[in-house]
């Protein structure tokens, strides 16, 4: 966790994720970038420091302006930690692009990002920003909301159904309990729709962990309506500090129709969650 990565938007939770992020850093002798995205009106035309190559119209001003109180926003939260290694940037586009742009020229090694979460309709069409960063990162994302302070995770739940490939999420996750010294709970969700003996569920979650030469873990099956209530329902009821979840980064249509569980709990849950995404993850 030596390079780290805090998209913002100077919203309060974005201020919390620098928190956490400065917190991590001083655990691991670590640097923090400070990446703030303007999606511009004049596009590519303009650079980070504000310039424009072409005329100056009212789109071009109030562009050049807010590019220019980004950067003093971005200074002064800086100002707040003068002890901690951070950096700053700017860029001008879309924020899952510009992200993953940093995660490989930096070789960043987790992204830390504030959400509010997403309701309703919103959820459903467009999601949050949090969601496209989870869905389509390159490296491991920690959510967290305005609430979380630390990132010291003592309990970690990590939900599966221990079913697909998970050669590099679980090297990623392993490296993560054992930076904190944490108890990983693997976590099966045991649903109408999917219902299965406790036999098969426990079976596969031990060859994980044997597979993977997992240690100070626990094994569990709880039985709820859905996979993503039942995961947030036992964070809940056994007082996680932490939730872990792999995404199948699914896009366009297919995302529209069946959702994703990882992405559904970034949105819903109070507490912070790591996700890696089993399509990108490098």
């Amino acid at each position: 966790m030596k390079n780290i990565l805090v998209p913002t938007d100077f919203s309060p939770e974005a201020e919390n994720a620098l928190k956490v992020a400065v917190d991590m850093a001083k655990t691991f002798d670590g640097k923090i970038t400070l990446l703030n995205v303007v999606d511009a009106p004049g596009g590519n035309q303009f650079t980070a420091q504000g310039g424009s190559a072409g005329n100056n119209t009212l789109d071009d001003i109030f562009t050049i302006k807010l590019i220019e109180k980004m950067q003093r926003d971005l200074e002064e939260m800086v100002d707040e930690y003068p002890d901690a290694p951070i950096t700053h940037e700017m860029a001008l586009g879309f924020l899952h692009e510009k992200v993953n742009e940093r995660v490989k020229l930096d070789n960043i090694d987790i992204i830390i990002m504030g959400t509010k979460g997403a309701e309703g309709l919103a959820e459903v069409m467009i999601g949050s920003n949090a969601e496209k960063v989870v869905r389509l990162a390159h490296c491991p994302v920690l959510t967290v909301k305005e609430s979380a302070v630390t990132a010291h995770p003592n309990n970690i739940v990590f939900a599966s159904d221990f079913t697909e490939n998970s050669d590099k999420v679980a090297a990623k996750l392993i490296a993560f309990q054992k930076a904190y010294k944490s108890k990983v709970h693997l976590l099966f969700v045991n649903t109408p729709n999917r219902f299965e003996i406790s036999s098969d569920s426990n079976r596969r979650m031990e060859e994980f962990a044997k597979k993977y030469g997992m240690e100070n873990y626990t094994l569990n099956i709880y039985n709820h309506r859905d996979e993503e209530d039942g995961i947030l329902s036992f964070a809940e009821e056994f007082n996680m500090d932490l939730i872990a979840v792999a995404t199948h980064s699914r896009q366009g249509l297919a995302h529209l129709l069946s959702g994703s569980i990882a992405e559904g709990v970034v949105n819903h849950s109070n507490k912070p969650v790591l996700t890696f995404s089993l399509k990108h993850l490098k």
